[in-house]
């Protein structure tokens, strides 16, 4: 807000498991220091940003682990979305959209959260409501014989959407 720009960024340095943030005052033409977000855990991987509701919101695999194999160490689980009304100061609320997971191929697979979008806005057929669109592995779920919607160990990749309370 007030013509701030916030960049969240993957953060491939030994400094934390966590995301990486800075604040530009002129629009974008340079930004501030970087400021590394222990309240964002994260393994290396993509997340996405939306103001929908009016307030700053974040969406990741919230796990601190690398996201790399070995697949146990942490994987792209624990599908968060957060919500900062302090344009990412803080990040005060969060809503669990999938559970932390030990193992992406695993029997415990059910919280896989690998790419995720935020609608930019509020739901047009009801506004009390946000949306997120999601890659999730789907390990229970065998393919047979191997088609090309599935992966080398034979399970199957979905896109779900979600819709979810911009009060939470």
């Amino acid at each position: 807000s007030g013509g701030g720009v916030y960049i969240n960024m993957r953060n491939n340095h030994s400094v934390c498991r966590c995301r990486a943030s800075a604040v530009s005052s002129d629009g974008g033409a340079s930004f501030g220091a970087v400021r590394w977000d222990k309240d964002l855990p994260s393994p290396v991987c993509q997340a996405t940003l939306s103001t929908a509701g009016g307030h700053l919101l974040f969406a990741n695999p919230a796990t601190d682990g690398t996201g790399f194999p070995p697949l146990t160490d942490a994987p792209r689980s624990h599908g968060v979305i957060r919500k900062s009304v302090d344009n990412g100061q803080s990040w005060t609320r969060q809503l669990e959209i999938t559970p932390r997971s030990p193992s992406v191929y695993g029997e415990t697979n059910n919280g896989s959260f690998l790419y995720s979008c935020l609608v930019p806005d509020p739901l047009k057929d009801d506004s009390r409501l946000g949306g997120l669109l999601y890659s999730h592995h789907d390990a229970y779920v065998q393919c047979w014989p191997p088609a090309k919607a599935c992966d080398a160990n034979h399970s199957r990749m979905l896109a779900l959407f979600v819709r979810f309370p911009l009060d939470f």
